[in-house]
């Protein structure tokens, strides 16, 4: 599954819309809007769970070996503390550390670079 084609491009589209997802919150937005937000950061974090462990089931130790794995498994785990466990100003934090992602897709995009 971690070596089908569309894996990492799909994960890729993933990033992109996490990114934008967490820079579109903004002052007075409304509480649909809020909903919405938390719905699909939810679902965003479900499936780059789903990537980090089937890139273990895949990879076992072997995972650790690359940077940017290490890289994806701190950010998975800081996702899911500020989603359930860092409230207040240490969850702002936090979720800004997700933004991060954003490194691993300029490093793997060429044109990006």
């Amino acid at each position: 599954l971690v070596n089908h084609r569309w894996f990492d491009p799909f994960i890729m589209g993933c990033i992109v819309l996490n990114t934008a997802s967490l820079a579109s919150g903004h002052l007075g937005q409304s509480e649909d809007f809020e909903g919405a937000m938390e719905g699909l950061n939810m679902a965003l974090a479900v499936i780059f769970t789903f990537e980090m462990v089937a890139k273990l089931a895949a990879l076992r130790m072997d995972y650790f070996a690359d940077n940017w794995n290490v890289f994806d498994f701190l950010v998975v785990i800081i996702t899911w503390v500020s989603m359930f466990g860092g409230g207040g100003g240490a969850g702002s934090v936090l979720r800004s550390f997700r933004v991060l992602r954003v490194v691993r897709l300029m490093n793997r995009s060429p044109q990006l670079k």
